[in-house]
């Protein structure tokens, strides 16, 4: 009876951390509540929303899967580009576009390039470990330095559906002026480079 009781708690065991995805939770946290401030304000959506409708771009938090968007945004050039990773069933799908153009609405923006690019599940699982090891869902909202003129704003935005991350929470936004290297400026590159293959 014993041997019997103690083989069904190691397979209950084994069975649930198997199902169980885990994160690292080593985070320096200290951002957390500030960060959470910034993501509640109620204009923060529409603001988020305008951005989103003026290129095209669905708001990250409609989709029902994980995904991140890194975009670029040059302060005079008009240059942008968006990144858009989503899960899917086998791995991600990557799809990007760059525009050039004025940032008014009476002009539009003009689609210089665009594609597509299917990450499998390792390629997938590699990007989820990074963004799990960088800590990007405890970063600070603001990252990199000081804006100068003519310069060029990142952004990634995230968004987890199922909270599985230190900070208990479904999105997250990181954006920074001429990114060094960093964490951020890790994540951004690692993004961009799906789009090269």
């Amino acid at each position: 009876m014993k041997v019997t009781l103690t083989i069904l708690l190691i397979l209950g065991t084994l069975f649930s951390s198997c199902t169980t995805e885990q994160f690292d939770c080593s985070c320096d946290t200290t951002h957390v509540s500030e960060t959470d401030s910034i993501l509640k304000l109620p204009d923060l959506d529409s603001m988020m929303n305008r951005i989103s409708a003026k290129y095209g771009q669905k708001p990250i938090n409609q989709y029902t899967m994980e995904n991140y968007r890194f975009s670029s945004r040059g302060a005079c050039s008009g240059e942008s580009s968006f990144y858009h990773l989503t899960e899917v069933n086998s791995g991600a799908d990557l799809s990007f576009k760059y525009y050039q153009g004025p940032n008014n609405k009476s002009t539009g923006h003009n689609i210089v390039e665009q594609g597509n690019y299917h990450l499998d599940e390792t390629e997938w699982l590699s990007f989820k470990r990074m963004i799990d090891t960088t800590c990007f869902w405890t970063m600070a909202i603001d990252q990199g330095n000081q804006p100068f003129f003519g310069g060029t704003t990142w952004m990634i935005e995230g968004f987890q559906p199922d909270k599985r991350n230190c900070a208990n929470r479904d999105t997250q936004i990181v954006l920074g002026w001429i990114p060094d290297s960093s964490a951020f400026t890790n994540i951004c590159q690692r993004i961009k480079s799906y789009a090269k293959q």
